[in-house]
C-alpha cells in the first residue's frame, strides 16, 4: 500500500511540476559550443558517420539542438553518440526516456540499473546503465538526463528538478546523453566496457558543449 501512496505521490508532483513549467516562463539557456563543433576525434575514437533525424521525428522531439554519431577504434569497436539539448522555451519540446520512448520503436527492456561511475577527473556521475532488444540485435547503453547543468537519472526527480531550477535559477534547460553499443546478447560485460571508456574518453568535451 505504501508503494501504492508514493507512486500515486509521484504522478501528482510531476503533473503539478508540468503545470508550473507550462505557466511559467524563463528566457533560454544557450549552449556554451555548438554541438556540430564537439570533437570527431577523442583519444582512441574516430567520428565514422554523423546521422540527421527525419523531420517527422524531430516535430516530435523539438530538441534545440542534437548530435547523433557513431565512433569507432582502429580495432572495430563502435558507439552510438546521442546528445538532445532542449534550451528551455516554449518551442523546445521535453526531454524522451528511453523507458517510455523505445518500447513504441519495437526495443523492450531486458535489464536497468542506476550506478555511479567514475571518471579520469576524479568525479563521478550517475547514470542507468540498461540493455534493450529488438528481434535479433541488442543494444547496451548509458544514459542520464540533465537539469540546468545536474546530472539525474530518473524521470521524476528530473521533472522536479526542472521546476526546482526554473523557480530558483530561472532556468528549464534540459539535455539527455546517451551512449549506445550494439553488441550479441553474450558479450554485455564487454559491451558496458566499451561504452564506459568511451565516456571517459568524451566526459571532458561533453563539460565543454553543455551549460553548468
Amino acid at each position: 500500500m505504501m508503494r501504492i501512496h508514493r507512486y500515486v505521490l509521484s504522478i501528482l508532483l510531476v503533473g503539478a511540476a508540468g503545470l508550473f513549467m507550462g505557466l511559467h516562463t524563463t528566457v533560454p539557456t544557450y549552449l556554451p559550443v555548438p554541438l556540430e563543433d564537439f570533437p570527431a576525434s577523442l583519444a582512441q575514437w574516430r567520428l565514422a558517420r554523423e546521422e540527421t533525424f527525419s523531420p517527422e521525428l524531430l516535430k516530435v522531439l523539438r530538441p534545440t539542438d542534437y548530435l547523433y554519431r557513431v565512433y569507432t577504434t582502429n580495432n572495430g569497436d563502435a558507439v552510438h553518440l546521442y546528445i538532445g539539448y532542449h534550451d528551455g522555451t516554449r518551442n523546445a519540446g521535453q526531454i524522451h526516456s528511453p523507458k517510455n520512448c523505445l518500447p513504441g520503436g519495437g526495443w523492450y527492456e531486458v535489464s536497468s540499473r542506476k550506478t555511479s561511475l567514475p571518471l579520469p577527473d576524479g568525479s563521478s556521475i550517475p547514470l542507468v546503465e540498461a540493455v534493450y532488444k529488438h528481434g535479433e540485435t541488442t543494444e547496451v547503453m548509458l544514459y542520464w538526463f540533465e537539469a540546468g547543468g545536474v546530472e539525474v537519472t530518473n524521470e521524476y526527480a528530473f521533472k522536479l528538478k526542472e521546476v526546482e531550477n526554473s523557480i530558483f535559477r530561472g532556468r528549464r534547460d534540459a539535455a539527455f546523453v546517451r551512449i549506445g553499443v550494439t553488441t550479441r546478447g553474450d558479450s554485455l560485460d564487454a559491451a558496458f566496457q566499451q561504452a564506459r571508456r568511451f565516456l571517459g574518453d568524451a566526459w571532458q568535451s561533453l563539460r565543454w558543449h553543455l551549460p553548468s
